[in-house]
């Protein structure tokens, strides 16, 4: 049984994240919580998981944060 697409609100809109890797939907889904609230990544992850990062980054930019 496949299941369904991980998906996140953002400014944008919903984006379906299905065929990207964990790491990254969960950095997009912290990243986009941080442009909304304020949040910062978690560091050590940041540095050493680039498909987190990535997803962080792409989240952040999404949901209105500022370029980092």
């Amino acid at each position: 049984m496949e299941s369904a697409p991980t998906r996140t609100r953002s400014n944008a809109g919903r984006v379906n994240l299905a065929g990207f890797p964990p790491e990254f939907q969960q950095g997009y889904a912290e990243g986009c919580d941080g442009a909304q609230r304020g949040g910062k990544p978690d560091a050590q992850r940041y540095r050493h998981d680039a498909p987190y990062a990535q997803g962080w980054r792409d989240g952040y930019s999404a949901c209105g944060g500022k370029a980092r």
